[in-house]
């Protein structure tokens, strides 16, 4: 991710805010003073303003915790620090956690802050760090991408199950790992009246698994003699990752289009489409751009257009591309360089309308919704496998394909559906063909260049079933060989005709005949056919 210059590196933006009696938003203060809100940015709480904290306080520098001498306070903020266990100091008397107590924590007055838990105030010139702890419980796990929107006075350092995972205003280590004494200051003087949001990571050695957690929290005063100290925040796991807040069209590269001006260009970021356009929009993409995932959460269709190459490519080693509604298109090249997975859901859809490549990784299409492949998907050595869904298109696929429990159903209409190698059908899949009329090749086509594994449903749709006639053939798949037949045939009733499936296993073809009943019929108007010069037909039953 990249911000546009001048945004500090330790918030994203001065002037933050938290809605309540709504699902989380962020809300942007312009400087007209209005409001605007954006409710693409769904985040789940995982800490929430005005919880119960326990709280160290010392009261001067002889009260320093990390001169205890009967526990490590170094050890304070993991989660089996006891905080039952009074500190003794080396200089004489001790010191211990007091709580649980509400938040916010302040002394001295800090604008935005109220209520809460009032600190006791440091004589002047023994005003240092304070220190909070809070036990929260997940039900489900919380890993990846977090963000802390807090009001502090003056800087805080956070930890999570003991290890730090951020730093805001506030005493930058000289080597990695330093931890902060209790004698160091913050930056500068805490920016009072604002929620400031603060972008995270779960730490490296900590997975946020279902059960109990410990968040805590440092704040240090600016100096000594600071008048003030708060402290309150919101811990939360960020939505699934940066929202485009454009109402309409632009370019993919405009921080401006993207909220809090983060745009996704980094393996490690999804990019999110959700429901702020009011019409159909195209957003360009002009240059590579390697992404983690892409979302579309939007009832108006998006379009990625341009010259640019959109790159699946994350850090976790697989990538997402998931469409929750809505129809949209990738009109730009695409290219895998880790397996993917493709999910739409009911009566949504994602179209490929330009190359696919996969570059010897495997692309997992699923979902209820519909997935439309229509250029060239070359697999370099990898593989398509769908396992929901119904992939459709008329494409030429470099490589395999391998249906497991989705449909596979060439073209919009009447398509052809190229595969340079096997084409695997298994139990659970359909094929779904649709027909006109064979003399003017109006019917969906299979041509696959290797072999052909055939299992599952054969679901045949006639398009005009009063067009089709006794002896039209059609062939659906062409193939080197076929093996294997399907278990079951959904095909279409034709008036007074039937379906000739003698062909089906071995050369891939069906034909429409006539019923059993009405074979002399037929014959008989044949022959009529041949010998018009004679007043009737010479096929006749002679009586015995």
């Amino acid at each position: 991710m990249q911000r546009a210059s001048g945004a500090p590196s330790w918030a994203r933006l001065s002037g933050l805010f938290l809605l309540t009696g709504l699902p989380l938003a962020v809300g942007l203060w312009p400087s007209d003073g209005a409001w605007a809100i954006d409710p693409g940015l769904i985040v789940r709480e995982l800490v929430v303003e005005g919880e119960e904290w326990e709280y160290l306080a010392p009261q001067s520098p002889a009260q320093d915790p990390f001169n205890a001498t009967n526990v490590s306070f170094e050890d304070w903020a993991s989660p089996d620090y006891d905080t039952s266990v009074p500190l003794t100091l080396s200089g004489g008397g001790s010191i211990s956690w007091r709580g649980p107590a509400l938040a916010p924590f302040h002394y001295g007055g800090v604008t935005g802050l109220a209520g809460g838990t009032e600190l006791n105030v440091p004589t002047s010139g023994n005003r240092f760090t304070h220190y909070f702890r809070r036990t929260f419980t997940l039900d489900e796990a919380a890993n990846g991408q977090l963000e802390i929107q807090i009001i502090v006075d003056d800087g805080a350092v956070g930890y999570l199950d003991g290890v730090e995972f951020f730093r805001f205003n506030c005493c930058l280590p000289d080597f990695p790992g330093e931890l902060p004494l209790f004698t160091d200051f913050a930056d500068s003087t805490g920016a009072e009246g604002f929620i400031w949001l603060v972008d995270a990571q779960v730490p490296e050695g900590v997975t946020l698994d279902a059960g109990e957690h410990v968040l805590a929290i440092e704040v240090h005063q600016a100096n000594a003699t600071s008048s003030d100290l708060g402290l309150d925040l919101t811990l939360l796991q960020n939505g699934p990752g940066l929202v485009w807040k454009n109402t309409g069209s632009g370019d993919w590269a405009d921080f401006d289009n993207w909220l809090l001006f983060a745009r996704p260009d980094d393996t490690n970021e999804i990019a999110v489409f959700g429901n702020t356009i009011t019409a159909p929009s195209s957003v360009w993409l002009d240059a590579s751009n390697a992404i983690r995932g892409l979302e579309f959460d939007s009832d108006h269709s998006y379009a990625l257009a341009g010259l640019g190459t959109l790159i699946f490519d994350s850090d976790t080693g697989s990538s997402n591309l998931d469409v929750l509604r809505g129809d949209h298109q990738i009109q730009t090249v695409v290219q895998l360089d880790n397996d993917t997975v493709v999910t739409t859901l009911a009566d949504s859809s994602l179209e490929f309308n330009n190359d696919v490549f996969l570059n010897g990784h495997t692309l997992s299409i699923g979902g209820e919704g519909e997935v439309r492949l229509n250029n060239l998907v070359d697999t370099g050595g990898g593989s398509i496998q769908s396992s929901a869904a119904v992939m459709t298109g008329s494409t030429s696929i470099r490589g395999s394909l391998s249906v497991t429990h989705g449909a596979l159903r060439p073209g919009d209409g009447v398509g052809l559906f190229t595969i340079s190698e096997d084409l695997i059908l298994s139990t659970d899949s359909v094929l779904q063909m649709e027909i006109r009329s064979s003399a003017q090749d109006q019917f969906d086509q299979l041509l696959v260049g290797g072999e052909t594994w055939l299992d599952g449903t054969l679901e045949l749709t006639a398009l005009d079933a009063d067009a089709l006639r006794p002896g039209d053939t059609f062939q659906l798949i062409e193939t080197r060989a076929i093996h294997g037949t399907f278990s079951s045939l959904r095909l279409p009733a034709v008036a007074g005709l039937t379906w000739d499936t003698s062909q089906l296993y071995t050369q891939g073809v069906i034909s429409i005949v006539p019923e059993p009943a009405g074979w002399l019929l037929f014959a008989c108007g044949g022959l009529s056919l041949m010998r018009r010069r004679r007043e009737r037909p010479t096929c006749f039953v002679d009586r015995i």
